[in-house]
């Protein structure tokens, strides 16, 4: 914009009556044309001037009415196309859904104290002292944008919300939310600390819709369609109406998580877990002030009192049971060893000459890869240098034939120079050749004269010699005339047929 007011609005008050006044369209905010925002941000000011019209209506706090207006303002200025809100049909008074990144509070009221103008300074102060209402309520959750939702996936999502509710089973987008139970279960799902639903009664229809409406109106800032007594009149819900204000509640809940209410340890338990703490913590001191071989100790007795033991079943007096001992720990290193069956050894040697076997293959494959890769490269770096000396012949070849073409026309321009006595002008070479390969001017005007005189005979000569070529009697005509010339009859004509039959056909 070009020029902008300083502030878009202020309040006069004298002798006890006051006056507001604000600024819209051009007077507040002057448009550049070229960006093509004018009308827009005109019409945005005016629904702005209209809010604080509303708030001033209200008899809100004049101060906050103004800090109000005058934050809003700031924003003006900065509004485009991308961070406007995208559904224009939602758009109301309320600057929240035109602005989703508005900050109403930017400007508090003892900002604005000087837009206020008055003979009585003592309400103004306590205006300036009185806590303002952002600081009574609950910031609003902010709304996605809406979407258009196809009605079966809403209807499969509210169906998997009140899953959990026993009583309650939604079947349509209409009827199945009259009794405004549906609704409360989905509050209390996501919400519990602001619906009391196990409270509630499924036959105080207007109660429950008008509980649900008023508390996703106040905290997530969803507006109603109809009020809960109109629900209860109506014998089935507007469907429409009711697939919008459901796509809204979709929109609002379908990222969130649901509560999740923890079991609370009881009291009697609380003693006997502080007990069993702090034992463990006192068994951890004690093993960080151990040494490592005791630890170590400490940690085997544990594994083996962990581990279960089998009874053994022995008849051996206890002089051979201690034997036997002493022989188990003397060949306690080699017992690993004597445990694999020679089967067992079998298998596993043929399986390391398998692998063995396979790596070598795998090895032999590869080189035989490297080497067929070397030679297609030779291949090819061996046609690409006969290329290039193909091309240089083909290239020797025709600066040669160009050169002698240069030479033969320089010995035809020598032969047609002129001595240094002739001054008639010199003939260009191209005419030369043209003179000598031209047919002579006399024949060329008696071939014009012959076409004017008798356009269709070359036509003629051709149909003729085409004609003539395809005349297979033309041979037994010649002999008739030879025939008559001479005075001798001619031959008697007999059918082809009886000529075959007595064999004297003529081939």
């Amino acid at each position: 914009s070009m020029y902008a007011a300083e502030n878009a609005s202020r309040v006069v008050e004298k002798n006890g009556h006051k006056m507001l006044m604000a600024l819209v369209g051009d007077s507040l905010l002057e448009p550049f044309w070229p960006t093509g925002s004018g009308c827009a941000r005109g019409f945005l000011s005016s629904m702005d001037a209209c809010w604080a019209i509303r708030s001033w209506g209200l008899g809100n706090n004049p101060l906050e009415v103004l800090s109000e207006r005058e934050s809003i303002y700031r924003i003006l200025g900065q509004t485009t196309p991308e961070n406007l809100q995208r559904d224009l049909a939602s758009y109301t008074l309320d600057p929240i859904t035109r602005y989703p990144n508005l900050n109403s509070r930017c400007v508090v009221p003892i900002q604005v104290r000087t837009l206020y103008d008055t003979d009585n300074t003592t309400a103004v102060e306590e205006w300036i002292k009185a806590p303002t209402a952002a600081s009574h309520e609950q910031p609003k959750k902010r709304r996605r944008r809406d979407t258009q939702v196809h009605p079966d996936t809403l209807l499969r999502w509210f169906k998997k919300q009140v899953a959990l509710y026993n009583t309650i089973h939604v079947e349509d987008m209409s009827s199945s939310f009259k009794d405004g139970m549906a609704l409360c279960a989905i509050i209390h799902r996501y919400r519990p600390d602001l619906i009391d639903f196990h409270s509630l009664n499924p036959q105080e229809i207007a109660k429950n819709n008008q509980l649900a409406f008023d508390t996703l109106e106040r905290e997530l800032g969803i507006y109603p369609v109809m009020t809960g007594l109109e629900m209860e009149q109506c014998e089935i819900p507007d469907r429409l109406a009711m697939l919008s204000y459901l796509s809204q509640i979709y929109d609002t809940f379908r990222g969130e998580i649901p509560h999740i209410k923890h079991p609370k340890l009881e009291d009697i338990d609380l003693p006997v877990r502080i007990n069993q703490t702090s034992v463990m913590n006192e068994r951890l001191r004690n093993l960080a002030q151990m040494s490592t071989a005791n630890k170590v100790t400490a940690v085997s007795r544990l594994v083996n009192q962990n581990t279960p033991t089998r009874k053994r079943h022995s008849t051996a007096t206890p002089r051979t049971d201690t034997l036997s001992r002493k022989n188990r720990k003397r060949r306690s290193g080699t017992i690993e060893k004597d445990r694999r069956s020679p089967n067992q050894e079998w298998r596993d040697w043929h399986k390391t000459l398998d692998d063995i076997e396979e790596r070598r293959l795998e090895r032999i494959k590869t080189a035989k890869e490297i080497e067929q890769n070397r030679l297609e490269r030779q291949k090819c770096i061996k046609d690409i240098e006969k290329n290039r000396q193909d091309r240089m012949m083909k290239r020797r070849y025709l600066r040669h034939l160009a050169t002698q073409q240069f030479k033969k026309s320089m010995q035809m321009l020598q032969g047609n120079a002129k001595d240094e006595s002739d001054n008639s002008p010199f003939e260009d070479y191209s005419l030369f050749v043209y003179r000598q390969t031209a047919p002579d001017f006399k024949d060329r005007v008696k071939d014009l004269e012959m076409k004017l005189l008798y356009p269709d005979r070359e036509a003629r000569l051709h149909a003729e010699l085409k004609k003539a070529s395809k005349d297979e009697k033309f041979s037994g005509r010649v002999k008739e005339i030879e025939a008559m010339l001479k005075g001798s009859p001619g031959a008697e004509k007999k059918p082809k047929d009886l000529l075959r039959a007595i064999g004297r056909i003529n081939y």
